[in-house]
């Protein structure tokens, strides 16, 4: 493989071999959303937004379809009490009639969470 043909690399921090300090996660964000508003087009107001440590941390999953950021369990359960639209908690109830009445979401759901990307090469 070569590395000029590779158009996105992952960065898996998990705090295995290292700690990082919240200037890494600062910086980290801020790249980010540098890319996103000046390569990828993104909302000019996106700027304004800052790092937020202790906001939507590890293990998420983003519904693109209903705009819900959460975490999801091993077993496909949404974890009540981690639903966002934005930087605003979603009501349980909402979240039950927005799944149907549960709070399971089946694998073949999830594969559309994530909306299409551009294709790998």
């Amino acid at each position: 493989v070569k590395l000029e043909d590779i158009e996105i690399y992952g960065f898996d921090y998990d705090y295995t071999l290292a700690q990082y300090s919240n200037l890494l996660h600062t910086m980290i964000f801020n790249t980010a959303r540098e890319i996103l508003v000046d390569q990828h087009k993104y909302p000019e107001g996106i700027k304004n937004y800052e790092y937020q440590p202790n906001f939507a941390i590890r293990g998420l999953h983003y519904d693109v379809k209903k705009g819900f950021l959460m975490k999801i369990d091993a077993f496909h359960y949404v974890q009540l009490g981690t639903v966002y639209r934005g930087f605003s908690p979603v009501p349980d109830e909402e979240v039950f009639q927005m799944y149907e009445g549960t709070q399971h979401v089946p694998l073949h759901r999830m594969s559309d969470f994530y909306g299409k990307g551009p294709s790998m090469k």
